[in-house]
């Protein structure tokens, strides 16, 4: 069962992502990039079937344990592109900033609005 668990996790995750990536060739919208569409759709799918995100990522560790390694190629990157991000390392870091500030702002007001417990929501 457990081989089973793993090869649909992995291919469903595959497919949904190349069809992602096809919508949004098509389409070249920002709300529909593949990263965010992708994981929306297999929210989606695990709660329409009632199915724990544990069972799924049982199947599907293979993959969240490849984005350790695909973080660190990164690196090889961004050493070879390093002069152009220190010339725009204002821009990065305030954006940098304003996506962080925005997420936890977010964040806090959607935990008000969803009632939560006070002790998950405070934030100090």
């Amino acid at each position: 069962m457990n081989l089973l668990l793993q090869i649909v996790s992995i291919a469903g995750t595959f497919f949904i992502f190349e069809l992602c990536k096809k919508v949004y060739g098509r389409w070249n919208v920002v709300w529909l990039s593949p990263i965010l569409t992708c994981s929306v759709i297999l929210i989606s799918l695990l709660a329409i079937f009632h199915i724990p995100y544990q069972t799924y990522n049982g199947g599907a560790k293979v993959l969240t344990n490849l984005l350790g390694p695909a973080t660190v190629a990164f690196a090889v990157p961004m050493h070879k592109h390093f002069q152009l991000l220190k010339k725009h390392g204002v821009e990065i870091i305030m954006s940098i900033a304003i996506g962080s500030v925005a997420a936890i702002g977010s964040s806090f007001l959607f935990a008000k609005w969803m009632k939560l417990s006070t002790s998950l929501i405070n934030i100090v």
